[in-house]
């Protein structure tokens, strides 16, 4: 059983290309540049990043939220937080996948924006 979900069921970003990517360190806001198959570009924002990882990959299959326990998302609450993790907060692993379902983009954000 997949440990992630769809981060938007109504959205398909399958067959979607990585454009580009660029990260605002001073308000830690992470811009992720697709295009869709029907030559749309989509801009991902993400908010409040603690954690990125990118690896070179195919087209998009979709965009997930893990929902199982994570040590990439305790680590950077960790890293962040000097050891002392808050028990209510909204922060979340992001996965993109591409057509092999492997993970070619890992985000630790607190929110998400479509543009």
């Amino acid at each position: 059983m997949k440990e992630y979900k769809p981060i938007d069921p109504n959205i398909s970003f399958a067959d979607a290309a990585l454009i580009s990517f660029d990260f605002k360190d001073d308000n830690q806001i992470l811009n992720v540049f697709l295009k869709a198959w029907n030559e749309k570009i989509i801009k991902l924002s993400f908010e409040s990043v603690l954690y990125f990882q990118y690896n070179s990959g195919d087209f998009i299959l979709d965009i997930y939220e893990y929902t199982g326990v994570s040590s990439i998302v305790k680590n950077a609450l960790i890293k962040e937080f000097n050891n002392k993790i808050p028990p209510n907060h909204n922060y979340k692993l992001i996965l993109i996948n591409d057509i092999y379902d492997f993970s070619i983009i890992k985000i630790v954000c607190a929110g998400l924006i479509f543009e």
